[in-house]
């Protein structure tokens, strides 16, 4: 006769719930099989779930950047977003920095400024350019 209003929130709540437990498990797989590509195509349906999302891919973005060269990165870097995230950002400039390709490396550092990314990788980073760079031989 009279139907429960906290009934469809019910529902949504088990339907925001299970996304997120399926995010937590398809991230989880991706990372274990070195899929990251298929986490980064993947979209979240609910509002609620997108922080965690956000969180996962950029974890996964790091491993990513960890195991391509610096040329299949910067190749890829629009279309999976990866410098607009700080943790895979410092890592791509760390490359950039062995490599000795310290021009590129400052401005990657600039963007990080720009977003207000310091913290101690940024730091460390600005010190072994100027290490490396400005005390190389001529």
């Amino acid at each position: 006769m009279f139907k429960a209003i906290n009934t469809e929130l019910e529902n949504m709540k088990t339907k925001i719930d299970l996304e997120r437990s399926k995010i937590e498990q398809f991230y989880n797989d991706c990372l274990d099989n070195k899929k990251y590509v298929e986490y980064f195509r993947m979209k979240p349906v609910h509002e609620e779930n997108l922080d965690l999302y956000e969180i996962g891919k950029s974890n996964l973005l790091c491993h990513y950047v960890m195991e391509q060269n610096v040329e299949e990165t910067e190749q890829t870097a629009d279309e999976y977003g990866t410098f607009g995230y700080k943790e895979p950002l410092f890592e791509y400039i760390y490359k950039l920095v062995d490599c000795g390709e310290f021009e590129r490396a400052l401005f990657h550092l600039k963007r990080a400024e720009k977003n207000k990314w310091s913290s101690y990788a940024y730091f460390d980073i600005l010190d072994t350019i100027k290490s490396k760079y400005y005390n190389r031989p001529l």
